[in-house]
């Protein structure tokens, strides 16, 4: 339940001009659950040699960011309870990689005493007014493929083609693209964007293989979902590339001035976050998102050296790259 009022608190924290309130307020209700949190220590291999990982908080976040970088890593005891708001607490883990999850409201305080600080999620965004209609030449490529398999768009108003969006097209594409991370919204979700959203459906030949979907407040337009039918030929045909050409095209001509096309990860080198940022989107920390301090040992600072993080400074991003 509280992830589902999590996911609906987002709603007017990225689409209000005063988004910020929105997300401080959420961050003081959940205020609590940061006093202490739970220690667990992990063994792991790096580079032929033994590591040892000690996450703090939540291990549904700090553990899947451990093991994105350093594969899977096996749990070898709990270490009690620490406080998650005071760093000299954690300075006193010992491990070659130390990761937990704090309230943003604790960020300076753990930036100055020398930790990295790694958001969970990036939004990507644009300001249409300011951002470049020059594309990078892969850009530029795929939409020549996808104009070449004649995809065309057009807004839906019946309510019931909804459903079809959600279950043959969204479900099955975040499935095949995430796995086991794929977030598939939920009921709850699903019924604000029915009741409020807009949705568009991209043809082909005359039928209908992908579509995206929208919700908008005054200036401002969140595409934080599409879908594709799964068949693979789609993708190899320039169908994204579609979708992100129709999502510009529709923002403009609906006289948005700033768009959000969703997130991804904060590692450099995540796919999503790549493809994203060639279309000109900029990146920016989800108001929603947690936050994940961590301590780099030398047993394993190669490791952010092939998957560096974008680091959270107090003007914005960093590239982490360990030395």
């Amino acid at each position: 339940m509280l992830t589902q009022l999590e996911q609906l608190w987002q709603i007017p924290a990225i689409l209000c001009a005063r988004g910020s309130r929105w997300a401080n307020l959420w961050w003081a209700l959940q205020g609590l659950r940061f006093r202490r949190g739970a220690v667990r220590i992990y063994a792991g291999e790096y580079a032929g040699s033994a590591v040892r990982v000690v996450t703090a908080g939540r291990t549904k976040h700090a553990l899947r960011f451990c093991e994105d970088v350093l594969g899977a890593l096996e749990l070898t005891r709990d270490g009690g309870r620490v406080s998650l708001s005071r760093p000299i607490e954690l300075d006193a883990l010992p491990g070659d990689l130390i990761v937990a999850e704090i309230h943003p409201r604790h960020a300076a305080a753990f930036r100055d005493a020398g930790w990295i600080l790694v958001p969970g999620w990036i939004r990507w965004r644009a300001d249409l007014r300011e951002r470049s209609a020059k594309l990078p030449r892969s850009v530029k490529s795929d939409l020549n493929k996808a104009d070449a398999h004649g995809y065309e768009y057009a807004r839906s108003l019946d309510r019931g083609d909804w459903d079809d969006f959600w279950r043959a097209m969204v479900e099955p594409y975040v499935l095949e693209r995430f796995a086991e991370w794929a977030w598939v919204p939920p009921r709850i979700f699903r019924r604000v964007f029915e009741r409020f959203g807009v949705l568009h459906f991209v043809y082909q030949g005359g039928r209908r293989v992908a579509g995206f979907a929208a919700l908008c407040s005054r200036e401002r337009g969140w595409f934080p979902v599409l879908g594709v039918l799964p068949e693979p030929e789609l993708r190899r045909q320039g169908v994204v590339a579609a979708i992100y050409k129709f999502t510009f095209e529709w923002a403009r001509a609906r006289g948005l001035r700033y768009v959000d096309l969703g997130r991804s990860e904060a590692f450099l080198n995540d796919g999503v976050g790549q493809y994203k940022q060639k279309w000109g989107l900029e990146p920016v920390a989800d108001p929603m998102g947690h936050l994940l301090c961590m301590k780099v040992g030398p047993a394993v600072e190669a490791a952010f050296r092939e998957e560096p993080v974008r680091a959270l400074t107090r003007t914005g991003f960093a590239s982490f790259i360990a030395p």
